[in-house]
């Protein structure tokens, strides 16, 4: 990544990626992702969910459970949901997280 672009994301974007994380150069906080899941029956929707996920330093998701570290993905999604004015909820079941 040149040092010319890592300045111009900066001015545009307000962030510089975490520099420990070399093929990741997106916004720190999208360390925190998920994985959407969907169960369709009979052509309806019945279920929507998700899998907390955290990014590792090789730019992949792994997969977190319903601990510490699956918790502050949880918080993160209610924080940005709520920071977007939408009204979602969110609750464990196992180790995924279902929307209401």
């Amino acid at each position: 990544m040149s040092q010319q672009w890592a300045l111009r994301r900066k001015e545009l974007f307000g962030f510089a990626p975490d520099p420990e994380y070399p093929t990741y150069p997106f916004h720190p906080e999208a360390k925190q992702t998920i994985i959407a899941r969907c169960t369709v029956t009979g052509g309806k929707i019945r279920r929507v969910s998700y899998l907390p996920c955290f990014v590792n330093k090789k730019g992949q998701p792994a997969i977190l459970k319903n601990d510490e570290a699956g918790q502050q993905v949880f918080n993160y999604m209610v924080k940005i949901t709520q920071n977007a004015g939408l009204n979602a909820k969110y609750k464990w079941d196992g180790n995924e997280i279902v929307i209401h």
